[in-house]
């Protein structure tokens, strides 16, 4: 169990030091610093006031519930389709490969 959990880290060192050189190379060649800059700070902001939004509707009474019936709905309709109806799981694995390999993951 030990030698797993090690091999685990080394893995995820591994590929996390692969992303930061990755990224630290395409830093390096952009000519646009101040934008990417500009669009990482605005997407902090978006994330904060998001997050004040979510935290006044939940304190909302009523407004919570329904939309926790909601997320629990949707939860069970998307768990139906995906496992139980068949060739859905085929699919749906499918689609994630291909977003994966895009990305640059090998699953």
């Amino acid at each position: 169990m030990k030698a797993q959990s090690d091999d685990l880290m080394d893995t995820i060192t591994v590929k996390a030091t692969e992303i930061a050189d990755d990224l630290t190379a395409k830093w390096e060649a952009s000519d646009e610093k101040p934008t990417i800059i500009f669009f990482g700070f605005s997407a902090l902001l978006a994330l904060y006031f998001t997050n004040g939004i979510v935290g006044a509707v939940d304190k909302l009474p009523l407004l919570s519930t329904i939309f926790e019936l909601i997320g629990m709905g949707f939860t069970g309709y998307t768990a139906y389709r995906f496992f139980l109806v068949p060739g859905e799981k085929e699919t749906i694995t499918s689609t994630v490969s291909s977003f994966a390999k895009k990305v640059g993951i090998d699953l």
